[in-house]
């Protein structure tokens, strides 16, 4: 799935509702719930980057993977905590 995501850029036509409620919005964070590995949201923190500056992004679950965390953490240290 992960494959899939970034070789693709699935989640590429989501991000100007994304970026429309961001800019809406009091502020510049994500949550993602249930997230998993939160792998998922690498590719949509690059473009975030690009087009808001000094956005975040929190990776939550239930049962969290915390070194897939930190996998996911390391590739935007920045973006996401």
């Amino acid at each position: 799935m992960q494959f899939a995501s970034d070789s693709f850029d699935l989640y590429q036509c989501i991000l100007p509702i994304v970026n429309k409620g961001i800019e809406s919005s009091a502020g510049k964070t994500i949550v993602d719930i249930a997230c998993g590995s939160g792998r998922g949201m690498v590719k949509v923190a690059e473009h975030l980057k690009k087009s808001i500056l000094h956005s975040k992004i929190i990776l939550s679950d239930f049962y969290p993977n915390i070194d897939a965390f930190k996998g996911t953490k390391a590739k935007q240290p920045d973006v996401f905590s």
